[in-house]
């Protein structure tokens, strides 16, 4: 089972790919958006990297929801995970 660190960055990256999908983008197009490179943003969808404050603010404005809502779908993501 990953580590508590772990989870939460793969949770967060799944609940990023899933809206960034919903806004039918590409990680190229979301890259763009927030002036970081593909591979940074392939890199925190499948839970290598752990996004910056700075970058949950600038995500959040990309993918058009605020940083209290990113962040209460990432919680909601592992609740189900360990209910």
């Amino acid at each position: 089972m990953p580590s508590e660190k772990n989870q939460h960055a793969i949770a967060f990256g799944k609940t990023i790919k899933n809206m960034r999908l919903e806004h039918e983008l590409t990680q190229n197009n979301l890259a763009d958006m927030i002036n970081t490179e593909r591979s940074h943003i392939s890199d925190i969808e499948r839970g290598i990297k752990s996004p910056s404050l700075t970058m949950i603010f600038r995500l959040a404005k990309a993918l058009q929801t605020s940083s209290g809502e990113l962040i209460q779908t990432v919680e909601d993501h592992l609740n189900i995970g360990n209910s």
